[in-house]
């Protein structure tokens, strides 16, 4: 046997297809309940994880995807979770994943993980505002009384 390294290809445990406006992903999650997968999604990157089997499936998306749209579905049913995701530009894909040197996939991500940390802290504060504004009015009709 030589010193050589052979490069092993991951098993691709998914299926995909899509039109101009939405990636459907199929994953097979066979004796797993729907309450014990944590899905986390953002613009540019789809995790799957499923805590009873202590398996995560990790997509680095080729484009973007709108993470907020009402679109977005995750449909779980005879151990297949279906996932749609709305594009956030409406175009054919070349490939389901992005096909980058670790190096960049890495940034890609942090970069992606940073766009979604300001859009909830985002979201976080205008409920705050919104509730604060509530109560304030609430207090003020109380008073009236």
């Amino acid at each position: 046997m030589s010193g050589d390294l052979v490069k092993v290809k991951p098993k691709k445990d998914y299926e995909w297809h899509q039109d101009t406006k939405y990636v459907y992903v199929r994953l097979q999650l066979p004796n797993t309940s729907m309450k014990k997968v944590d899905i986390y999604l953002s613009d540019l990157v789809l995790r799957v994880t499923s805590l009873e089997r202590r398996a995560t499936h990790f997509f680095d998306l080729y484009d973007n995807v709108n993470y907020r749209s009402k679109d977005n579905r995750n449909i779980y049913a005879g151990g297949v979770l279906e996932i749609t995701l709305a594009k956030e530009v409406e175009a054919m894909w070349p490939s389901l994943l992005a096909d980058l040197p670790i190096a960049e996939l890495k940034e890609r991500r942090k970069e992606s993980d940073k766009r979604y940390e300001a859009t909830t802290h985002e979201i976080e504060e205008k409920k705050e505002k919104l509730r604060d504004e509530f109560d304030r009015k609430a207090t003020q009709e109380l008073m009236r009384f």
